[in-house]
């Protein structure tokens, strides 16, 4: 599993630049680790790929994240 999206950071959809592959040590749940912009909408779809096989994106519409204002100096 790969994720893509509408930031460079997720390879502006280009399936060739999505993160990943995501890790699956509690399956069927999957993770992957991405920093994103904060405050910003992001429109993102899951799609599985490999080497040999085609690519499969995630059905329905894109999926939405706002990513929060990152907080420093907790105590």
């Amino acid at each position: 599993m790969y994720i893509v999206g509408s930031v460079a950071e997720l390879g502006n959809w280009s399936t060739d630049m999505a993160e990943g592959p995501a890790l699956y040590p509690s399956y069927p749940a999957w993770t992957v680790f991405i920093n994103v912009p904060a405050e910003q909408m992001i429109e993102w779809e899951a799609l599985k790929k490999g080497p040999n096989t085609d690519t499969i994106w995630q059905s329905g519409a894109n999926n939405t994240f706002t990513a929060p204002y990152p907080v420093s100096g907790l105590q």
